[in-house]
């Protein structure tokens, strides 16, 4: 009998990447979630740990344990591929995203964004230091 198992790269240090999106606070997969073995089937996706209340996340009825796994229609397997996708949104744009819970149901909300009150900004570790970086609204 042969059995094909599917892997991913988990990190041994923890979270070192998040990105705040919309209120949304985004990550690749941490430990605790990769362990109860649930990773979307469409190639993984970016994990959403948190929202902010207030924000356009909360006010059109996204929450936390969510995978984002397309923006528009664009798959959104890593970090870099959500972040390339948000970075030509303007301000005040409808944006469609779909996700899938952690009991494995999708799901498509459709948001406006509101950069400025909610720009996305992300914290990367670098050492042993955190750096916050600004990134940028499509003209």
């Amino acid at each position: 009998m042969e059995v094909s198992v599917r892997t991913s790269l988990l990190s041994a240090m923890g979270t070192d990447r998040v990105i705040v999106w919309c209120g949304l606070v985004i990550q690749s997969p941490h430990y605790a979630v990769a362990s109860l073995g649930y990773i979307p089937e469409e190639g993984g996706g970016v994990y959403c740990s948190r929202w902010c209340y207030g924000s356009p996340a909360h006010k059109y009825g996204l929450r936390a344990t969510i995978w984002l796994v397309e923006v528009n229609g664009e798959p959104t397997r890593t970090l870099d591929d959500f972040l390339r996708v948000v970075e030509r949104l303007g301000n005040r744009e409808s944006v469609r995203l779909k996700t899938i819970s952690i009991n494995t149901k999708p799901k498509v909300f459709t948001l406006k964004t509101d950069y400025h009150y909610w720009p996305t900004v992300e914290l990367r570790r670098e050492g042993w230091d955190w750096k916050y970086v600004e990134h940028p609204v499509a003209a």
